[in-house]
């Protein structure tokens, strides 16, 4: 859903200024209003088609869940096509320039991004039937209300990613409005770039202090289990500020890592973690979310995207200058091979990096065992990070089957780890692959920068 939200942003705030053919503000309206019904139409059908076939049989069957996920894409192809199709329609034009809202920072961008925010809420909502009968089925549990499941998807999903980008937005903005007029004309241009850049890259590492606000969290009252994971983070060398307590009234399972700096770094265990699992396959999980810090994870992943995007919009920008054709042209030529690149590059990033923290889980939950070869996975080791990773699927309702974009199956990654456990593995083979990434990742970066100065030069 992130990489959705982010997405559609990107498209509203890349196509928002393009010229467009002026059709009359009653044309763009009722544009919107077909962007906003088609939305819920589409979520409404494929939900009703689901419950349809539950009530029919008295049980869901696995094509029921993959004809629901494939209905589902179809969804978010049209929020992110529709929402294209809006601003060709002039919708960014009309907002910024004819009601004059682009002379106000930030907010003409939030006009811009607004009928795909109330797209994305139309779709939560009449997804929620689906959400309650998926959770009837595999807990015993009271599950979310409607309230709490737009505003669990709210604060998760949509804030998370919009926060810091409207931060980096509203500062970008005032630099454009009212410190660039002030500037000598013989200054740079590529100096507001630099400090555009800096401004962001600052955003981005103190975000994580936002976040953990947004997303209702709390410090992790001491204890036997903290003092052993404080124990674990010492061993490992980890730095980090707080281990904190992610309140989902019980309902998420699951755990994670905010922050690329360990004095603004969090590790955040859910509450349905810490009550319905025990303590071991907490330690595993944890252990788990370490390997992503250990590795650095975060940091490569956006020095990897950072990397790709440079290329793909220095590679746009140097095709159109050399055909004559406008800017926006190479601005759309940009975002179809970002996405359409990173699209199947970052997920095979993502997967080999989910399974280097998998190795250190396991890794870390054998040590006491490993007395021969500090790499070593030991039998015990992959055991109980092995169950560790089914029971936090059971606690989801995740078939181990299931494929993943970004972590790929349980049951896969169930199976490399016993298999690296059963046959003596070590981590030195999950670390080869990621550390090749980190030098093509870099690579990249640096073959971007020196293109784009020669580019824009």
């Amino acid at each position: 859903m992130h990489i959705l939200i982010l997405a559609g942003f990107m498209i509203a705030m890349t196509f928002g200024e393009m010229p467009t053919p002026g059709f009359p503000a009653w044309v763009i309206l009722l544009g919107v209003a077909g962007y906003l019904c088609m939305s819920g139409l589409l979520s409404c059908a494929n939900t009703s088609i689901y419950l349809r076939a539950i009530r029919k049989r008295g049980s869901s069957m696995p094509a029921d869940r993959r004809r629901h996920k494939r209905l589902a894409m179809l969804t978010k192809l049209w929020l992110l096509g529709g929402l294209a199709g809006l601003m060709f329609l002039g919708y960014g034009g009309w907002t910024g320039r004819k009601l004059g809202l682009d002379s106000w920072p930030l907010i003409g961008k939030v006009a811009m991004v607004a009928p795909f925010v109330l797209a994305l809420l139309l779709v939560w909502a009449t997804d929620y039937p689906y959400y309650r009968q998926n959770w009837r089925m595999h807990s015993s549990r009271p599950g979310w209300s409607l309230r709490q499941y737009l505003e669990y998807n709210t604060r998760h999903s949509l804030l998370f990613i919009s926060v810091p980008v409207a931060l980096i937005i509203l500062l970008a903005d005032c630099l454009m409005l009212y410190v660039e007029p002030m500037l000598p004309a013989t200054w740079p241009d590529y100096l507001l770039s630099i400090a555009t850049f800096v401004l962001a890259a600052t955003v981005l590492c103190l975000s994580p202090l936002v976040i953990v606000r947004i997303w209702k969290t709390m410090p992790m009252p001491p204890g036997p289990l903290k003092h052993r994971l404080e124990k674990t983070c010492r061993d490992l060398g980890l730095k980090y500020r707080d281990i904190l307590i992610w309140r989902s009234e019980g309902v998420v399972t699951n755990a994670a890592v905010l922050g690329v700096a360990g004095p603004l770094r969090y590790i955040l265990l859910s509450d349905g973690l810490i009550d319905q699992a025990d303590d071991r396959d907490i330690e595993a999980i944890f252990a788990h979310e370490a390997g992503h810090i250990l590795s650095h994870h975060i940091f490569y992943a956006v020095i990897f995207t950072l990397g790709l995007a440079s290329l793909s919009v220095t590679a746009a920008y140097g095709i159109v200058s050399i055909l004559g054709w406008s800017d926006w042209v190479a601005e759309m030529m940009a975002v179809g091979a970002l996405a359409g690149v990173w699209g199947g590059a970052f997920g095979w990033v993502s997967r080999r990096f989910e399974r280097q923290s998998d190795v250190i889980g396991a890794w870390v939950s054998g040590q006491r065992e490993a007395d021969d070869d500090p790499d070593l996975i030991t039998h015990e080791g992959a055991a109980i990070f092995a169950r560790a990773l089914q029971r936090i699927g059971q606690l989801n309702g995740i078939d181990p089957r299931r494929w993943n974009w970004r972590h790929g199956s349980i049951a896969n990654r169930i199976a490399y780890i016993l298999w690296l456990g059963g046959s003596g593995g070590t981590r030195l083979l999950a670390d080869r692959t990621v550390r090749r990434i980190k030098i093509i990742s870099w690579i990249m970066l640096l073959v971007a920068i020196l293109t784009a100065g020669v580019v824009w030069g």
